[in-house]
């Protein structure tokens, strides 16, 4: 639609840079090729421009500026005017309701809430009452070509975005990912745990395991062993400490002949 209506813009550009007034600037005598490109057509009324000799009321009335319909001297910015109800019907998709005294007025109906700011803000100054308040072609072209470039830069960004998104969508999500296994050697064999703690209670279990037996040191009682981190019941090497009594007699260490013992001297 934007671009349509800035064919529009550069076609009456053109004929005004030639000194000519179209005089009968309307949808109808625009033509729309199978690309939607838009050709002013239909220059049987266009003059050069001068105002004193120009014919008076001249024009399509639901397009006609209020400066042609109140037979007033009117230059190119009825052209202008006329442009600014086309632009309004490009919105609307339909032909304005304009009453005679409306249209010596120059009064429009209003656009909806929904249209752009900016594009109302076009249409308003083409509509302009005051001739001198319009904006000439050359302006109006720039505008609207301005406007095209801003809504498809935002067109194609949002286009990108979705894109984006839908891709995003349909990538794989990775597998969560937890804690790395930590691996504990204890001798040839290899522990795998999933955390620090479990892999430290692993090797201190082992370590336990694997610490020797002693053998008993001059004067203890054959059999009796004990391990280094047991404490011995007097300085002297007597033996190990005896349990205490319990309940129904004394516990005794019975002699375990049959497990071999390793002797001290093999550590020192």
């Amino acid at each position: 639609m934007i671009r349509m209506a800035l064919d529009a813009a550069r076609g009456l550009e053109f004929v005004h840079a030639q000194g000519r007034v179209h005089r009968d600037m309307k949808s109808l005598n625009l033509l729309v090729d199978g690309n939607f490109s838009v050709k002013v057509a239909d220059f049987g009324e266009s003059r050069d421009l001068a105002p004193q000799i120009m014919t008076k009321g001249i024009g399509t009335y639901l397009w006609m500026a209020p400066e042609v319909m109140n037979q007033q001297e009117y230059t190119s910015a009825a052209d202008i005017f006329s442009m600014g109800v086309v632009l309004w019907e490009l919105f609307m998709r339909i032909l304005p309701d304009r009453k005679p005294d409306h249209i010596s007025k120059g009064i429009m109906p209003p656009l909806p809430a929904e249209c752009p700011k900016d594009y109302r803000r076009i249409v308003s100054m083409c509509c302009d009452p005051k001739p001198t308040k319009r904006p000439s072609s050359q302006i109006l072209a720039g505008l609207l070509t301005e406007y095209y470039k801003t809504i498809t830069e935002v067109a194609l960004t949002t286009v990108q975005n979705a894109v984006k998104a839908e891709v995003e969508e349909e990538k794989p999500k990775p597998p969560p990912i937890g804690p790395r296994p930590v691996s504990t050697r204890v001798g040839s064999a290899v522990f795998t745990s999933s955390t620090q703690s479990e892999a430290m209670s692993i090797k201190t279990r082992s370590s336990s395991m694997n610490k020797p037996f002693l053998a008993p040191p001059a004067g203890a009682s054959p059999g009796s062993r004990s391990s280094p981190t047991s404490p011995l019941s007097n300085s002297g090497g007597a033996g190990p400490r005896p349990l205490p009594p319990q309940k129904g007699g004394s516990v005794r260490v019975k002699p375990t002949a049959e497990r071999p013992v390793l002797s001290e001297d093999k550590f020192v």
